[in-house]
């Protein structure tokens, strides 16, 4: 009588999405799927016959993330990889977990405002993607840093309650701060690669005139 031998094996999936997509994923032992639809904190375990597998995750949006996985016996380091599937061995009577880490690629834009004079009373909405992001912003206020996935976003300002936008001309820069260098803005519109931190300025400043007055005194 020859019995096989096995090992317990369990899949478990992290998924790191500030952005909380609610992407799913399913978690492969060779061609079982241990986890079907797995989110955040899924996990299932199967016996296995023990030796060589081959572990894996399939998704439609994993272009969308970096993916690591880290394989353990007991508690003990087994293997670990950065691609969506990972070669290992369970031993006889092994307790292997392998642990699938999902980051959500992303960037960030902050737009801030700049007023010219600082004293200047004007107050704009900053918008990122149509929406408002900080309202009624003044001189130096920022939406803060906004994350967002990689690829073009729109950015955008309007004149809030009591400002004319006619009252003032208006630039526009935008910078990746962590290259230091500038970034092309078109219509609006900037592209944020992934690991990128946008800054967009938006500065207005007061249109103004000359006014000159003059006293005649008629005193007979």
């Amino acid at each position: 009588t020859n019995t096989r031998k096995t090992g317990n094996l369990t899949l478990t999936k992290v998924v790191v999405d500030p952005l909380q997509s609610g992407h799913t994923f399913d978690l492969k032992a060779g061609t079982t799927t241990v986890v079907d639809n797995a989110t955040n904190g899924s996990t299932d375990s199967i016996v296995i016959n023990s030796g060589p597998v081959t572990v894996s995750e399939t998704s439609t949006n994993l272009a969308d993330y970096t993916t690591t996985i880290v394989c353990d016996d007991d508690g003990e380091p087994l293997a670990q990889g950065t691609d969506t599937s990972l070669a290992i061995v369970v031993p006889a009577n092994g307790d292997v977990t392998c642990t699938f880490t999902n980051t959500r690629k992303t960037g960030t834009i902050e737009v801030r405002k700049h007023l010219s004079p600082t004293s200047d009373p004007g107050t704009f909405d900053l918008h990122i993607d149509d929406t408002v992001k900080k309202a009624a912003a003044t001189h130096n206020g920022t939406t803060g840093p906004v994350t967002v996935t990689p690829g073009n976003h729109t950015i955008a300002e309007t004149a809030a309650t009591g400002t004319d936008m006619g009252d003032y001309t208006t630039s526009l820069t935008c910078i990746d701060t962590s290259e230091d260098e500038p970034v092309t803005v078109t219509n609006g519109t900037v592209n944020v690669p992934a690991g990128t931190n946008v800054l967009c300025t938006f500065t207005n400043t007061r249109k103004t005139g000359n006014l000159t007055l003059t006293k005649v005194v008629v005193d007979p």
